[in-house]
């Protein structure tokens, strides 16, 4: 259970990324999930799906039923990053872009640069009320994500998802082998 808890927590923080860098107006190609010239950039929901499970040594019959999550989540993904995106104005979206832009070039741990962009977003107070609504729902999508994932993977194949996850919790959340 702590296990699912742990990689929960890693899906979360794959998919605010994703969220921001899409924001912040990556084309498909760009570094991050994917690599580059894959055609998946962090705008594609389904891209940190694949960036999860990349090093697994996957069977066919698993990345069948990985295909089929993709399918079943793509959809509820996108409509999760898109009710995110729809809470914020023209100017708060650039300002997420730039902030979430100087963070990483800073390398900042993923905390810190959540704060720092919530921070550039100068939200409203119904603003942040539909954004922690939006967020929590999105939490939610990703444990079920979450939860199929690791059903279709054996105990090795776990093991090897917490151990990246732990390493990138030393580099300060951010993901592994970027650019790569």
């Amino acid at each position: 259970m702590k296990t699912v808890r742990i990689v929960l927590a890693l899906v979360v923080c794959v998919a605010m990324v994703g969220t921001l860098a899409a924001a912040e107006g990556r084309k498909p190609g760009a570094r991050g999930p994917g690599g580059p010239g894959s055609g998946r950039g962090f705008g594609d929901p389904t891209a940190r799906i694949d960036y999860m499970v990349r090093d697994l040594d996957l069977t066919d019959a698993q990345k069948a039923k990985v295909d089929e999550i993709k399918k079943e989540f793509g959809p509820k993904l996108k409509a999760a990053q898109e009710k995110q995106d729809s809470i914020l104005t023209e100017e708060q979206k650039t300002a997420r872009g730039e902030a979430f832009r100087k963070a990483r070039e800073s390398g900042e741990g993923f905390q810190n640069m959540r704060e720092t962009i919530e921070k550039a977003l100068n939200l409203t107070d119904a603003q942040k009320k539909d954004m922690e609504a939006a967020r929590k729902a999105a939490e939610e999508l990703n444990g079920s994500l979450l939860e199929k994932i690791m059903s279709v993977l054996t105990p090795e194949q776990k093991e090897k998802v917490e151990k990246a996850r732990q390493e990138r919790g030393q580099r300060g959340g951010r993901g592994g082998n970027r650019g790569q």
